[in-house]
């Protein structure tokens, strides 16, 4: 069975919302601080990310090979 929630509850929250809403859009400092990106490891995985989307179509493209060379 659900409960229902009562109009003072919500009134409630309302004003509390309404109360520490600004200290949502005031900005942390950390949070703007940018983490440095190791670029070489963003390489290799985009390496090998494209050699693993390549896989399927050379593996189609070797049994296409082998059938017309049969």
């Amino acid at each position: 069975m659900a409960q229902a929630t009562r109009p003072n509850q919500i009134s409630a929250w309302k004003q509390e919302f309404l109360a520490n809403s600004a200290s949502v859009f005031e900005g942390c400092d950390e949070s703007k601080k940018e983490k440095p990106v190791d670029t070489e490891v963003l390489y290799s995985k985009i390496g090998k990310l494209e050699m693993e989307r390549d896989r399927p179509a050379a593996r189609f493209l070797k049994k296409s090979l082998k059938k017309i060379s049969l």
